[in-house]
């Protein structure tokens, strides 16, 4: 969950492109329909792994959580 508005920027970015993405694909006639579902899934791998990628790159990295350690630091976890 973001907490700065540069996260919820991206965020609703994404949707946003999702929402265009899939109203473009109900617009295309049937018989072209095949060709279409996979370019959009190939434009929905595309966009969810940019955003996999903003949010590794600008957020706090990952990393096993098992129990509270004696070194947790409350502000990086945001």
């Amino acid at each position: 969950m973001p907490v700065t508005w540069q996260g919820w920027t991206v965020i609703v970015v994404w949707v946003l492109i999702v929402i265009g993405g899939t109203t473009a694909i109900t617009d295309v006639p049937e018989a072209d329909q095949s060709q279409e579902s996979a370019f959009f899934l190939t434009f929905m791998v595309i966009a969810t792994i940019a955003l996999f990628r903003i949010s590794y790159a600008k957020g706090p990295k990952p990393r096993w959580r098992w129990g509270k350690q004696a070194d947790d630091d409350p502000d990086e976890d945001f």
